[in-house]
């Protein structure tokens, strides 16, 4: 879910899906022996990465609605605990292929997205 909205699993090209959980870091330092430390967030910053099915300029306004504004909340399935999380995320600057260009539209070759948490 992208904002208010459920995106639709048929624009998501096949195995193109992936959630990457990472530490948040707080601090680094090294301290007098050469010894880097980082002390971390208790919480995980997520990154969401997929990439948009092949499609026609039909369709493509639908589409692109979900990425119309940079900041949104996610609403997400967490695969380690089944069930649903919410947070707030930036969608990374992206360009639209355009595979083709006929006489009636473009049509769009697969575009990758990516959103980080923050």
């Amino acid at each position: 879910k992208i904002g208010n909205n459920i995106f639709p699993n048929t624009y998501i090209a096949k195995g193109s899906f992936s959630i990457t959980r990472s530490p948040r870091v707080c601090k680094t330092w090294t301290d007098l022996t050469g010894v880097r430390h980082e002390t971390y967030y208790p919480t995980q910053k997520t990154t969401i990465t997929f990439s948009v099915r092949e499609h026609e300029v039909a369709e493509h306004s639908a589409i692109a609605s979900f990425f119309s504004n940079r900041s949104v909340t996610v609403q997400y399935l967490d695969d380690n605990t089944s069930s649903y999380v919410s947070g707030s995320f930036h969608i990374q600057d992206f360009e639209w292929n355009h595979e083709t260009v006929k006489s009636n539209g473009a049509f769009y070759g697969k575009t990758q997205i990516t959103l980080e948490e923050w």
